[in-house]
């Protein structure tokens, strides 16, 4: 290095800096960028393309872009603002659309209301007695791609009837259900979709008092009640 650049030395146990100016900050700064550079962003450097990520960090301790030619790209006047433009004009279609639905929505539910508030004054009228506000509100049934209404819950019971009385846990009670529907019993996607599903049943059967239950998170296991 002696041969090709100029070299000098600052001793720290003595000095910050020499009296010529010479320190080491600079190549203290640069070293840090690359390092943080490695570490946050490439993760990894390969020994035979040090170089180019070397002069990557130098450009950007440097204050220039990363990439010769961005300068140009991103100079004043050239700010790609047709890509801007599409982007804002496709987000201000979204909000419309969802403003839409949402104002859909929220006359449904104007709607709704109204018709719940005539229900309970009749209700008041023919049934003196009756507070309709105790009456607790029925949950709206979502049908989904894989069971019919209350199919799940029968397969549920089913896979626990054959067990004949042995402790099976979530997954084994899906995969039992998978394989009564004819399903994939290779499709780890369906399998978790099902098994988060019976999870909900059987937990629902539970507290009506269909099953039991012995333990408790992952390792709860499952059986009919008083078998």
């Amino acid at each position: 290095m002696h041969a090709s650049y100029d070299v000098r030395r600052v001793n720290h146990s003595v000095e910050y800096k020499a009296e010529d100016g010479a320190n080491v900050n600079q190549a203290e700064s640069y070293f840090s960028r690359l390092r943080r550079a490695e570490i946050g962003q490439h993760h990894r450097i390969s020994g035979h393309l040090l170089y180019q990520y070397a002069k990557c960090g130098y450009r950007r301790s440097a204050g220039q872009s990363e990439e010769p030619g961005l300068d140009r790209l991103l100079a004043p006047g050239r700010r790609m603002t047709a890509s801007k433009d599409q982007v804002v004009s496709g987000l201000i279609d979204k909000r419309r659309e969802l403003a839409g639905i949402i104002d859909a929505l929220q006359r449904q539910l104007d709607q709704h209301r109204a018709d719940l508030t005539h229900i309970d004054g009749v209700l008041r009228v023919l049934a003196t007695d009756l507070d309709p506000e105790t009456i607790r509100p029925k949950r709206a049934y979502r049908r989904n791609r894989y069971f019919a209404r209350n199919e799940l819950s029968r397969l549920c019971l089913g896979a626990l009837r054959t067990a004949a009385g042995k402790l099976l846990s979530t997954d084994e009670i899906a995969g039992r259900v998978i394989a009564a529907k004819g399903f994939d019993v290779g499709d780890a996607i369906l399998r978790a979709a099902i098994r988060e599903q019976v999870g909900s049943t059987v937990k629902r059967q539970h507290r009506n008092g269909a099953i039991e239950n012995i333990g408790a998170g992952r390792s709860s296991r499952w059986r009919l009640a008083g078998s």
